[in-house]
This record gives structure tokens, sequence and C-alpha cells, in this order.
């Protein structure tokens, strides 16, 4: 089963936009995929695709990992399709 997402992450205010943007694309996530599909401001907007495989929490997990990437200040919203 395939679960889709938006995620909306906040960048650090002295963090390099163009930066943090590379990283959460250069970011390994197991059973994702993401795709860096805009920002607004300190906002970088994300697509996350991912196998939800029996009470496999892929999803959360990816969202945890990308939250850690440098320069992330919070993750703000979580949109799941």
């Amino acid at each position: 089963m395939q679960v889709e997402a938006y995620v909306i992450f906040e960048k650090d205010a002295a963090a390099d936009k163009a930066a943090v943007i590379n990283e959460l694309r250069s970011t390994s996530l197991q059973m994702c995929l993401q795709l860096v599909v805009g920002g607004h401001g300190p906002d970088i907007f994300v697509h996350l695709n991912c196998t939800e495989e029996g009470d496999s929490k892929n999803l959360n997990a990816a969202v945890a990992e990308l939250s850690k990437v440098r320069g992330i200040s919070r993750t703000v919203g979580v949109l799941k399709r």
C-alpha cells in the first residue's frame, strides 16, 4: 500500500535555504521517496511517497528523519492522503 503526504518544514532563520533543500533531497529514507516541491519564506514543502507494509510506520519515520536535517527548526504540518 502506498501512502502519500505533504510536509511543511520551517528552516532556521540563520540557515541557507538552498543548502537545507539540498540536504532534504539527499537524505536517504527507508521505504520512502521525497520530492521538494517548493517553498515560501522560511517554509519548505516536501511530498513524501511511502510504502506501508503491515504495522510499519514508514511515513512517521521519514518525517522524523527529515526533521533532523541541519537547518530545520521544526515540522509545521503534515497532510496525509
